[in-house]
């Protein structure tokens, strides 16, 4: 699924979309009870609102308060706007409060000013996010 609005920073317009070209997998895994998130190739600001409704979905449906993103393998091509933003996705998709988010950033650790960003944002809009280097220690903390 993605949002496709048009707006800048917007979660309005849900459409289906996505398909073999969306640069990231999401997936309930049930013996770790966390929806996980792989990412590789760019990743753009329309996919992180996608993988916004997709992991909410999961978390839904399966009762789970847990998210695992591991964009390690990804490059991150957002706008520092669109990363303020993005908190404002979450309320809207119904990202719950309580849900843990684990952010595993690029191995290239760039832009990691961006992912320390995004961890601020989501903080000081209430949601409980923290960034690792690695899944294990990301899974770790999710614990």
């Amino acid at each position: 699924m993605d949002f496709s609005s048009g707006e800048q920073g917007s979660c309005v317009g849900l459409s289906n979309g996505g398909g073999a070209g969306m640069p990231w997998a999401a997936e309930y895994v049930p013996a770790r009870a966390t929806v996980v998130v792989n990412s590789s190739g760019r990743l753009r600001f329309e996919d992180m609102r996608g993988i916004a409704k997709r992991a909410t979905d999961l978390l839904q449906k399966n009762k789970a308060s847990r998210v695992l993103i591991d964009c390690s393998e990804a490059i991150l091509d957002v706008k520092v706007i669109d990363i303020f933003y993005l908190p404002e996705c979450y309320e809207r998709v119904g990202v719950p409060r309580d849900a843990r988010i684990a952010f595993v950033v690029p191995k290239t650790r760039q832009p990691l000013g961006i992912c320390e960003f995004y961890e601020t944002v989501c903080r000081n809009k209430g949601y409980l996010c923290r960034l690792f280097d690695t899944q294990e220690s990301a899974m770790q903390w999710l614990r």
